[in-house]
């Protein structure tokens, strides 16, 4: 759900997310790469997950998707909401 919400996403930061370890994200993303759902790609020192493109996991995006729009507010705001880019020098 993290990937379908954020589009793409890393290890660290989805295990941050749920409090769950390192350890464990990443052998989850590395499953879901070895079976094919997931693409994964370097950008400077990390390595950020994506969907791969397809009709199954275009289906699979599709009901994630309405999962998240029935998920509590609450759930949301905490897992979902986050900052994603550093706010402004000096901003008030």
């Amino acid at each position: 759900m993290y990937l379908e919400n954020y589009d793409k996403g890393y290890a660290s930061e989805i295990a941050k997310t749920f409090d769950i370890s390192l350890n464990q994200a990443q052998k989850q993303l590395k499953k879901f790469e070895e079976i094919g759902l997931l693409t994964s790609r370097n950008e400077g020192t990390t390595r950020m997950y994506y969907f791969k493109q397809s009709p199954i996991i275009d289906a699979l995006r599709t009901f994630l998707q309405s999962m998240l729009e029935l998920l509590p507010r609450t759930t949301i705001e905490k897992y979902f909401r986050q900052r994603r880019r550093p706010r402004r020098y000096a901003k008030r």
